[in-house]
């Protein structure tokens, strides 16, 4: 199977996007997406993004925007607020928190990796889930949405489509789709043999976006 002709999906891979370094040289930010496109940085509704992490300090602040992350990559990190502080690792799911409240991020040990979805209040919702497999999940009908592959997985988009997504890759569609997606670990290659190596455990994100009321 592959993708029907009428399911307008893009592959967005990370790692062929440019990076940005931060002022402060403490990482880099690669976009994946803004809307409106082009909009300028006070001017976008929803920003998805990700970060690499490579020493430790503040967050910068978003007044009015709230903020969903989640590691992705590296030895996790520890976020720091006045009164109180996560610990967050590859593997857990994302988290939800006021970007005007900007955390002291603590790497625990080399770099981290990070997903990163902004969305500007009164302007557009949205969410961050994990996706696990055999598990379908139907979108809002018009409304984009997307899954960001961790690892290397197949997305099936209803029930004649699929589509072999890379790791760090985003599969997103821009127009909308309200089948029911589903995500499965890609089968391994037949020279793998018995006794070859054990694949890491499939990691993705669905990645929602929803009318402005909705949180």
């Amino acid at each position: 199977m592959s993708i029907s002709h009428h399911v307008n999906l893009r592959l967005i891979e990370v790692d062929r996007l440019p990076a940005s370094p931060w002022r402060n040289g403490g990482g880099q930010t690669r976009e994946l997406l803004r809307h409106p496109p082009g909009a300028g940085e006070h001017a976008w509704h929803w920003r998805l993004s990700v970060a690499d992490i490579q020493a430790d300090g503040p967050f910068s602040p978003y007044p009015g925007v709230q903020r969903w992350f989640a590691v992705v990559e590296g030895a996790g990190v520890t976020l720091a607020w006045p009164h109180q502080t996560l610990r967050l690792m590859p593997g857990d799911g994302a988290i939800r928190f006021d970007g005007a409240a900007a955390p002291e991020g603590h790497l625990l040990g080399g770099h981290s990796r990070d997903l990163n979805l902004m969305l500007r209040e009164g302007c557009s919702g949205g969410r961050l889930l994990p996706a696990a497999p055999g598990l379908g999940r139907a979108g809002l009908h018009g409304r984009p949405r997307g899954l960001f592959s961790v690892s290397a997985l197949d997305l099936f988009c209803g029930h004649d489509s699929r589509v072999a997504v890379p790791a760090m890759t985003l599969a997103w569609c821009e127009a909308g789709d309200a089948r029911p997606w589903a995500v499965k670990a890609p089968a391994p290659p037949p020279e793998a043999g018995p006794g070859g190596d054990t694949p890491p455990p499939m990691q993705a994100f669905w990645v929602e976006l929803l009318p402005p009321e909705t949180r």
